[in-house]
């Protein structure tokens, strides 16, 4: 299956430019998936490890899909695009005594964005955090960001 570019959403796009104009136009038309390596539309993750590759920013924005990695590098490229400083972050979680990763959950990426004098973490992939949060510091939104759990869990965090 091909994909028609689209037109109206890119354009639409490129004419945001602040971060909640951003969060709205995410919440509109960005849903969370992504296109398998068949050039079909997933909504699950089932298949991910064997499926799965990540897609360009055009991608994204001509099918309207995106996990955590799609959507991430949309909103740096907004960031970038609107000359707003910005970082990506990717944490993994490992269960203590266990080296392998064993699931999708264990890993995510997500975006800050400075503004005046605050680090704020734009968050849409994962629903039970969406929203934009600001922060003193990039350690107190990191910290933030894996609140809640559990004990028995390593967090890693990489700045990419």
């Amino acid at each position: 299956m091909e994909y028609l570019e689209n037109l109206d959403l890119k354009t639409k796009f490129n004419k945001l430019k602040k971060p909640q104009d951003l969060m709205d136009f995410m919440d509109n038309y960005i849903e969370y998936g992504y296109i398998n390596i068949n050039r079909e539309k997933c909504y699950d993750l089932k298949t991910f490890k064997d499926d799965y590759r990540i897609n360009k920013v055009d991608t994204v924005l001509s099918t309207g899909l995106g996990i955590c990695f799609e959507q991430a590098y949309l909103q740096k490229y907004f960031f970038d695009l609107n000359k707003i400083e910005n970082r990506l972050f990717v944490f993994r979680i490992y269960e203590k005594n266990k080296e392998e990763y064993e699931n999708l959950d264990d890993l995510h990426v997500f975006t800050l964005y400075k503004d005046e004098n605050n680090w704020n973490l734009f968050e849409h992939a994962r629903s039970n955090k969406k929203g934009i949060k600001s922060y003193k510091t990039i350690k107190e939104a990191l910290s933030d960001s894996v609140k809640n759990l559990r004990d028995d869990e390593i967090i890693i965090f990489k700045k990419l």
